[in-house]
């Protein structure tokens, strides 16, 4: 009897306590701007990194809701490749030191192959043939050593088919996070309860563009004050 008086009062915030996308997106990059911080400036640190592990299941998720919203596939594609090679330059300075890492490519690749494979899902019908599609993009992402790898492109892949499969999607998406990596990875769960709050509105302001240039910015910025004080 206790435990119901706790729990139905938890049960109706829950119910009333929304996200919406621009809210998401500003959890996302808070996220993966401390655990950039505990990468760069302070070598690794463990608890920041575990805090970062927020980030890339809100950015594929809302991806995935890009995807399906979008006025225009091809210029959300375009736009996520031209953010890729723009970032790619400050990404390797960031991590590598050096203007050209060929060994580690940045997020945003690992985001155009998975948007570029649901795009070439909607072209066919056939399960066979969108097996194949989701095949090579995890090849791409290997081949092209993207951060996340195919694994990245795993995740797009299952928030797509699943999206009307919620349950479903938390445990594939649980599993491959706490299986197919481990380790601080396994903190990435803690992403898909305020995934669960999403609320399926953008928000009052249009914060894409600060959505993609808070990516090569931030690394930027993090980057001199390495160069400098660490």
């Amino acid at each position: 009897m206790n435990v119901l008086i706790l729990i139905r009062p938890m049960a109706e915030l829950m119910n009333k306590l929304r996200l919406n996308g621009n809210q998401l997106k500003i959890i996302a990059m808070l996220s993966m701007l401390i655990d950039h911080t505990g990468y760069v400036i302070f070598h690794d640190l463990t608890w920041m990194r575990c805090i970062g592990r927020l980030a890339f299941p809100i950015y594929t998720f809302l991806l995935v809701e890009g995807f399906l919203h979008t006025r225009s596939r091809k210029k959300y594609m375009i736009r996520l490749f031209v953010f890729a090679l723009i970032s790619e330059m400050f990404f390797d300075l960031a991590f590598f030191g050096k203007l050209c890492e060929m060994n580690h490519q940045n997020v945003f690749f690992t985001l155009f192959i998975g948007f570029m494979m649901l795009y070439c899902f909607e072209l066919t019908d056939s399960f066979a043939i969108k097996y194949i599609i989701f095949v090579a993009g995890m090849i791409a992402a290997l081949l092209m050593k993207t951060d996340y790898s195919c694994g990245g492109v795993a995740m797009i892949y299952f928030y797509y088919i699943y999206r009307t499969r919620k349950k479903v999607c938390y445990v594939v998406q649980s599993a491959i996070h706490c299986l197919a990596y481990g380790g601080v990875q396994c903190f990435a769960v803690f992403a898909l309860p305020l995934i669960h709050l999403y609320n399926g509105e953008r928000g009052r302001y249009n914060l894409k563009y600060l959505y993609y240039l808070f990516y090569p910015v931030h690394l930027f910025i993090l980057y001199l004050i390495a160069k400098k004080y660490v």
